[in-house]
């Protein structure tokens, strides 16, 4: 199985149900979805990462001039 690391924020009210929809792609595919949502610290990505590889990310957000939010 692979792996996956998915990041979204919750800004947006129809993320949840777009990242649940790829979730379930990716996992039909044989991808093991880690999920990072809403404010993740750079603590808690980095001991993610620690966990992979993740030869996968998918980031689900937006952004403006002030960078992701």
């Amino acid at each position: 199985m692979k792996n996956c690391l998915m990041l979204t924020s919750t800004d947006t009210p129809n993320m949840p149900s777009e990242a649940q929809e790829v979730i379930n792609v990716l996992s039909s595919h044989n991808y093991n979805v880690q999920l990072l949502q809403t404010n993740v610290t750079s603590l808690e990505l980095y001991r993610t990462l620690q966990r992979g590889p993740y030869p996968l990310v998918w980031i689900a957000s937006h952004s403006s001039e002030q960078g992701l939010i």
